[in-house]
């Protein structure tokens, strides 16, 4: 796979942005100190309209592993959507 990953997901009228991110940062958003193991990636909801969230993507990582790791990043970005909508509907 050789395509870029994209920059932002529309989901309905929620958007969620994608950022290729270092080390450094992955551990800052994944609020871990510097001794912990090294991350692929990580979902970082906001709850907010429009913009759901954040999916951090290690920029190091082949293409095909940022592949998969942005596919398994995006359904816990759905998975939160879904819940935070279904809650926001029951309210």
């Amino acid at each position: 796979m050789k395509a870029r990953l994209p920059r932002t997901v529309s989901l309905g009228h929620y958007k969620i942005h994608v950022v290729l991110a270092s080390q450094t940062i992955l551990r800052e958003v994944a609020e871990e100190d510097e001794s912990s193991s090294l991350y692929d990636g990580c979902w970082v909801p906001d709850y907010k309209e429009p913009v759901f969230g954040t999916i951090y993507v290690d920029a190091k990582l082949s293409a095909k592993k940022k592949w998969d790791v942005f596919f398994h990043e995006l359904v816990h970005a759905v998975n939160d959507l879904h819940a935070w909508v279904a809650q926001e509907l029951t309210v």
